[in-house]
């Protein structure tokens, strides 16, 4: 399979999004770094991502920065253009990430060091924040998100609609297996909403035996989608609560038969759930399937979402409210390393 079954490094977990971040662990009191980053791969926001500078709108600049939500696109209209998030992507691998609504706030995990003028960060993931003044703006203003830290390494991060809790995958100790979820809620006193409050990791019925290794929360915080390793095994597993309770015992989510699947992404209706599973020849793409109303996803509504799958490892990562714009985290060509990327189609 494209997706391999072990997890003995973090870049695993990343393909998995998440990294889109198993045991018990103390938390740290959840604030963002206050040290400016350094280092080139900011400075480099006019790159394709390859050393070529581009001419005209930068490389992550997408539409007039306007209210996404004006106009929606059709989810099965095909993407017909894409763009990498060039000031974000650096010589390493960044494979998870999750935006606010108004696409002007990320949240991504990423193995280069920011603080540190670049260079690997001790092999594992780290999760950071990045903000821009509107869609069509570039990301900067990176800093570390140190009070979402757990373990020795995160990924798969991933944010409620309204920006207050912060789902995410966490390693204990890199190098072991058994990756488990935890949550983080934002804080009510740090100004500007820079911080989360002290987190925890979630329960057993999320958090199991098994390896959990990607988490998606949906807009409304009342449904989770998780990527669970069982065996030799990659599943989707969905889970609801009511009123903000206690989440119940997870269910196995149809996926195309035979086929790994991993890396959840749920739409801002809850209607369409996109998600990384096997395509062939050692390439991993992305696949989508549909509900009408909430509840049991369809299992023969599952199709490819062919026109991003552009041969390597293509893994969904978040999708627009207005449903246009799929960021992704894609590898690069002949190479290990991961790059955010966005795949966006126009309104009828």
């Amino acid at each position: 399979m494209g997706h391999s079954s072990s997890r003995t490094s973090l870049g695993k977990t990343f393909l998995a999004a998440t990294l889109v971040v198993a045991a018990t662990g103390c938390w740290i009191v959840a604030g963002l770094d206050d040290r400016a980053p350094t280092g080139d791969p900011l400075d480099g926001a006019t790159s394709d991502g390859d050393g070529a500078t581009t001419d005209g709108p930068r490389p992550d600049a997408l539409g007039d920065g306007g209210d996404a939500s004006v106009v929606g696109c059709k989810v099965e209209a095909p993407f017909t253009g894409s763009r990498p998030l060039t000031s974000l992507n650096t010589p390493v691998r960044e494979g998870a990430a999750t935006l606010s609504p108004d696409e002007l706030e990320i949240i991504f995990a990423t193995e280069w060091n920011f603080e540190k003028d670049g260079g690997l960060d001790g092999g594992g993931g780290q999760l950071y924040r990045a903000t821009r003044r509107d869609r069509a703006a570039d990301f900067g203003d990176v800093q570390r998100l140190v009070g979402a830290r757990l373990g020795e390494a995160q990924g798969s991060p991933t944010l409620t609609a309204d920006g207050q809790t912060l789902y995410f995958i966490y390693y204990e100790v890199l190098g072991t297996l058994n990756p488990g979820v935890a949550v983080a809620r934002k804080s009510t006193t740090t100004p500007k909403g820079l911080a989360f409050d002290v987190g925890m990791p979630m329960p057993a019925i999320i958090t199991t035996p098994d390896a959990e290794d990607y988490v998606a929360v949906s807009p409304s915080g009342d449904e989770l989608f998780l990527g669970r390793t069982i065996g030799t095994e990659h599943l989707l597993y969905h889970s609801t609560r009511t009123g903000g309770g206690d989440f119940r015992d997870p269910q196995e989510l149809p996926t195309p038969p035979g086929k790994d699947s991993y890396a959840p992404v749920i739409s801002a209706d809850g209607l369409s759930l996109y998600f990384a599973a096997a395509i062939g020849n050692g390439s991993d793409g992305i696949y989508r399937m549909h509900r009408k109303a909430p509840g049991a996803f369809d299992p023969a509504s599952v199709v490819e979402v062919s026109e991003v799958n552009e041969g390597g490892k293509q893994t969904p990562l978040w999708i627009s409210p207005d449903l246009c714009r799929l960021y992704v985290s894609q590898s690069r060509a002949g190479s290990g390393i991961l790059d955010l990327r966005v795949y966006e189609k126009s309104p009828p």
